[in-house]
């Protein structure tokens, strides 16, 4: 979510405790539209992100080293000449506006002391990051807005400062909830509140709703509000059905499930977690986009050679009709005139009816006889490999579409090479000829729950990775699960003897989540013993086959997932 004015309160608070106080140690600016200012104060330093950037805007306390361009910017140059050495007096929010102020006491070239005001805009696509000197006026900024950009609000070296224009909202004080409340007498939306108050976002206001419903108008609606009045805020992260940050709270949200709201010790701990992940999501996103299209390919290949099968065995269900046209002709070759194109039969096989057998004028009746005969022999030999190539074309695309699957649910780097790997010892990729020696490729760990009973499940993360985990790491008496006939992960229930239900509902689960049925209903899971687990010789990475098997149908439960323990 882009912050909104609630959330942006919480930061700015939160900011202002840790580094009020404290000096400009260094300015850097490792990006075209983001700064770091590095602060001291009370003995420690901290690093203060501070994003124009239009789809991460924001700012807090960072960790991450980033790399700085050989030569500063001329913004982070200036930066450094106006504030190196500041003393930060105050980092404030402009009301409940997506601005913040951060107030820093300098000494100008002749020594005298001076007040200067670093503007931070996060405003999505308008964000900004502007310095000002103590009478308002813009020393310059990190976006530079002139007529041609913008014709409603230029920001321009030596123009006094104007905030955006307002969007004629109301700030969310308790005089103006009352006055809202007396003046609406439609029903009040979500929508309606996100456009008539400042700094409240759509997913705000929508708990705002949930609120007002189960709490008495606006009672709820001042239940949410005493949060950010009272600064009494516990940021906390939202996780998707997959245990991914989705998004970002300021507080608890009560319409949103509690199992999926991860609360973290500060905002900056929040932002840093959230915005890694997601540019880490989008990073592996780019990375694997060229394995993604090669599967594509490949599995499309597949599908065409269906296709051409399919086809052939049509042609092949028709070779009986060829036998036996050759033998009809033989037993009547008296019947048939040199230089006919046809003649009528009695069928035998078919309670004598009437058969008309086309004929090659060209060649005896003899000879006819045999070509009906060679079309069916080589029918009937086309037909044997044809079984043969259809078995082999579908159990390449479910390799395919296993890899494609294992693709999907990576994580990192390392995940991404194994795959990488694994598709250039099946061929599909070419090596890469190289004089230096690549460094060999570590096996990542599967992933591992706890069942509610306290028993450990592991769930392969790859094909590779199913083979060393059902044929290495599994023990024989150990239960193994794998969804029917569609590309899926191995699962290792860690346990010998009797399995408790819920253990064995949970691995099904698991094993229905990390497969291509996920989104079905009443899908077979099998499961059997690790020991009736055998892989045939010359099998692809992942493939097994199983007997003495037992089937569930399930249906994938979300929140069944969320509720394990994952230990990795």
């Amino acid at each position: 979510m882009p912050l909104d004015g609630i959330t942006l309160g919480g930061i700015a608070f939160e900011l202002n405790r840790l580094l009020a106080g404290g000096r400009i140690d260094k300015i850097q600016q490792p990006e075209k539209d983001e700064i770091i200012l590095i602060i001291k104060n009370n003995s420690r330093q901290h690093k203060l992100l501070i994003s124009a950037n239009a789809g991460s805007a924001r700012m807090h306390i960072t960790q991450i080293i980033k790399e700085n361009p050989e030569t500063p910017p001329n913004f982070c140059m200036l930066l450094r000449k106006h504030l190196s050495g500041g003393k930060i007096l105050s980092i404030s929010q402009l009301g409940n506006e997506r601005i913040v102020n951060i107030t820093i006491q300098s000494y100008s070239e002749l020594g005298e002391q001076t007040i200067k005001t670093l503007t931070i805009e996060l405003m999505g696509k308008h964000s900004n990051i502007i310095l000002l000197n103590s009478q308002g006026f813009i020393i310059d900024a990190i976006k530079r807005v002139d007529i041609t950009v913008s014709s409603v609000r230029q920001v321009m070296p030596h123009d006094l400062y104007a905030a955006p224009p307002s969007q004629n909202k109301l700030e969310p004080s308790m005089e103006n909830i009352r006055r809202f409340f007396l003046d609406r007498k439609e029903n009040i939306t979500a929508r309606l509140i996100s456009e008539s108050f400042i700094g409240i976002s759509r997913t705000a206001a929508e708990e705002i709703i949930f609120r007002m419903k189960n709490q008495g108008g606006i009672e709820g609606f001042s239940s949410y509000m005493q949060n950010a009045y009272q600064k009494t805020y516990r940021p906390a992260m939202l996780l998707n059905g997959q245990n991914q940050p989705a998004d970002f709270l300021p507080f608890q949200y009560l319409s949103l499930a509690t199992e999926l709201q991860r609360e973290r010790a500060d905002f900056s701990t929040m932002l840093e977690e959230f915005y890694s992940a997601r540019d880490m999501a989008q990073h592996m996103k780019s990375r694997s986009r060229e394995l993604n299209m090669l599967l594509d390919k490949l599995i499309e290949k597949c599908e065409r050679k269906d296709g051409l099968y399919a086809q052939k065995l049509m042609e092949c269900s028709q070779m009986e009709s060829y036998r036996i046209k050759g033998e009809l002709l033989t037993a009547n070759l008296y019947l048939v005139v040199r230089g006919a194109k046809k003649v009528t039969v009695s069928n035998y096989y078919d309670d004598n009816k009437s058969l008309e057998i086309e004929l090659d004028e060209r060649i005896s009746p003899q000879s006819n006889a045999q070509q009906y005969f060679k079309k069916y022999n080589k029918l009937k030999t086309a037909s044997k490999l044809l079984a043969g190539q259809i078995a082999q074309n579908r159990e390449e695309k479910s390799y395919l579409e296993s890899l494609k699957l294992s693709l999907e649910s990576i994580t990192n780097y390392a995940e991404l090479e194994e795959i990488r790997q694994e598709l250039m010892q099946a061929g599909y990729i070419k090596r890469q000829t190289s004089r230096k020696k690549s460094k060999p490729v570590s096996s990542t760990a599967p992933h591992c729950y706890i069942s509610s009973d306290g028993i450990e499940i592991l769930v392969g993360k790859n094909n590779r990775q199913n083979d060393a985990l059902t044929l290495k790491t599994a023990q024989p008496n150990e239960t193994w699960l794998h969804v029917k006939d569609m590309p899926g992960s191995h699962v290792i229930i860690r346990k010998t003897g009797e399995i408790p239900e819920s253990t064995l509902m949970q691995a099904a689960n698991l094993a229905l989540y990390y497969s291509k049925g996920r989104t079905s209903q009443n899908v077979p899971v099998d499961y059997t013993l690790v020991r009736y687990v055998k892989k045939p010789g010359g099998a692809k990475p992942g493939m097994v086959i199983y007997q003495n098997m037992k089937t569930l149908y399930m249906t994938c439960d979300i929140d069944e997932i969320n509720a394990l323990t994952k230990v990795k």
